[in-house]
């Protein structure tokens, strides 16, 4: 099919080249109504080489009588994903736009192949649940979409180059937790998570740090295991040997999310040791599951179908404002303090 031109919108308006070529500008020599009707019926013919912002009123228009596809790309499937696509799909079917789902594996990765749906054209934008290796996203961006990411590496300007990046709040959300066991007297306090993996896990270890600098208390890296391990702890082995390394068991654990504080559960059952008598645990995503372990764990909620509509809305921004500076967008968090954190209860 042939591509919109200038001339084919001149021709279908009445207008000189000229005047649809500045208005396309947004040269201040063209009257706002007509700059209005000339983007409007440049959205409607699909023209494609906007640049400057378009008006609100015509990108809703365009939203709502053409058909944008968007590909989301993902790793995992879990109950906290699924969360997540919920609200993606739904603010997609609000402004008709179809949703294209990818899961794309380590071997996938590692040969560095892409979904057809994004190499065979018809993409109008790319979502990114999981964290790929930047020569991944790389390759993502030359197929030349808009990219919005969830979550990003630790350090996230890399992915800066090549989208916008939506992350939920953590650093001060796991300062206030740990903030809340050292009020109740505990001063030994460990941590268990991959801070090498990605921004988020990171930001809730420098909320954990700084809530131990601001009380004075040392952090005593012999009950922090932080480091590189073959599956981010994402395995109760692994958490296992990090918990068996430290010397003595302490006051609290903040564990970077709910799944590594899971297995920490059955590890301390198994060596008899009482939550939160013995040791109070902190997670982090508050995971349908969070609530009915036992005990309940303290955690912090992330509202992950919120999270979705506003990675769609970021996207949609993105699409409409190719030309703006790269945005990291943080989602407000809520800490959730259940009985895994305070000993009080546990003495009553």
């Amino acid at each position: 099919m042939r591509k919109t031109t200038i001339q084919d919108i001149a021709k279908e308006l009445g207008l000189s080249r000229n005047t649809v070529s500045k208005a396309l500008m947004g040269s201040d020599s063209v009257a706002e109504e007509t700059k209005f009707m000339v983007l409007r019926k440049a959205y409607e013919m699909g023209y494609a080489k906007f640049k400057m912002p378009l008006p609100k009123e015509v990108s809703e228009m365009y939203r709502k009588n053409s058909t944008q596809n968007v590909l989301v790309l993902g790793r995992d499937s879990s109950s906290f994903w699924h969360r997540i696509i919920t609200g993606i799909s739904e603010e997609l079917s609000r402004n008709n736009c179809r949703l294209f789902l990818n899961f794309i594996d380590e071997a996938m990765e590692e040969r560095m192949e892409l979904p057809r749906d994004l190499t065979e054209g018809g993409v109008d934008g790319v979502i990114v649940l999981n964290v790929f290796s930047e020569d991944y996203i790389r390759l993502i961006a030359k197929q030349g979409v808009p990219i919005v990411f969830l979550d990003a590496p630790k350090h996230c300007a890399p992915y800066l180059q090549y989208g916008d990046v939506v992350a939920p709040e953590g650093e001060h959300s796991v300062r206030r937790l740990v903030e809340n066991v050292i009020g109740q007297g505990m001063r030994r306090i460990g941590f268990i998570g991959d801070i090498t993996y990605c921004k988020t896990i990171y930001d809730r270890y420098r909320g954990f740090a700084s809530a131990l600098i601001e009380a004075n208390l040392e952090r005593d890296r012999s009950i922090i295991k932080t480091d590189h391990v073959e599956h981010r702890y994402y395995n109760r082995s692994e958490v296992e040997a990090a918990f068996n390394s430290m010397p003595y068991i302490p006051d609290a654990i903040v564990c970077a999310n709910d799944d590594i504080a899971k297995d920490l559960y059955y590890v301390l059952k198994e060596k008899n040791i009482s939550i939160p008598k013995d040791v109070a645990v902190i997670g982090f995503d508050d995971k349908e599951e969070a609530e009915i372990m036992s005990p309940p764990l303290s955690t912090v909620h992330i509202p992950n179908k919120d999270l979705g509509i506003r990675l769609v809305q970021e996207l949609f921004w993105r699409i409409e404002n190719p030309e703006r500076t790269k945005e990291l967008v943080l989602i407000t968090t809520d800490i959730v303090l259940r009985d895994s954190s305070v000993k009080s209860r546990a003495l009553n």
